[in-house]
């Protein structure tokens, strides 16, 4: 069990200060988003696309005394700001068991600066090493899209897919790991609909479309998730045939 008052990293005294002292970590923009977990090991993000003072967005969860703490994975140097070939901002993680590969979606942005292209990386879990990186092509992303969430799939014993989700656009993004290619499935109702997320607060309206809320799959779909203010108790959901999705070919989606 892991819990805290304030998150911290397993940084050693001096260093955490100087960090403090020069605004290069102020603990209490530190805040978990994402995490997944192999054999009792925990991976967890943390987003800094619009915080600043967060010296590591990709983090293992380790006890030291009884204490919890943060620790950068696979190091600090690949979490670097401004650095291309790090991760700037994890906005979701995935870990397949079968390989132990961690595979992650990068924002590519910190603290409100855009430094690199949106990307996916895998890291193997054992080695720390990079073992593949995607670059997400205009094509595919606008500069308003926002990776939101991801799941994998196979193709036999290979986890060859990742399925993301752009909750900004409603898109569908298929990242095929074989030929290092990615594209969208697009259907009309993935779209939110019009003042589906409106809510007024102090006579105050905020006007929104809902979106897409996430991800998941069964052995023939992919089911995605919708979200939006007013239907909280009330989500929908639509599933698309796997096989469609992977062959870029547009057909019925069921909506529930």
């Amino acid at each position: 069990m892991h819990e805290w008052v304030t998150l911290d990293y397993d940084f050693p005294s001096p260093m955490k200060r100087s960090l403090i002292d020069r605004k290069l970590l102020i603990p209490e923009n530190l805040a978990l988003v994402n995490m997944d977990v192999i054999r009792g090991r925990i991976f967890t993000t943390i987003d800094r696309t619009s915080k600043p003072g967060i010296p590591a967005t990709l983090n293992t969860v380790i006890k030291r005394n009884g204490k919890s703490f943060l620790k950068p994975f696979p190091n600090l140097r690949l979490n670097r700001a401004g650095d291309c070939k790090s991760i700037q901002s994890a906005s979701s993680i995935k870990i397949d068991p079968n390989t132990n590969y961690l595979w992650v979606l990068d924002e590519g942005q910190v603290n409100n600066i855009r430094f690199c292209r949106r990307k996916l990386v895998i890291f193997c879990i054992r080695t720390k090493k990079e073992v593949f990186w995607h670059i997400f092509p205009d094509s595919v992303l606008s500069e308003s899209s926002m990776l939101f969430d991801m799941t994998l799939d196979r193709d036999g014993d290979l986890t060859r897919y990742a399925y993301v989700v752009d909750s900004i656009a409603s898109k569908l993004i298929v990242v095929d790991m074989v030929t290092n290619t990615s594209w969208l499935f697009l259907h009309p109702s993935m779209e939110g609909e019009a003042n589906a997320g409106n809510i007024t607060v102090n006579g105050e309206t905020i006007f929104s479309r809902g979106g897409i809320n996430g991800i998941s799959t069964t052995e023939i779909y992919i089911i995605i998730s919708f979200l939006s203010l007013q239907q909280l108790l009330h989500p929908n959901s639509i599933s698309v045939s796997k096989g469609i999705a992977t062959d870029e070919r547009e057909d019925l989606v069921r909506v529930y």
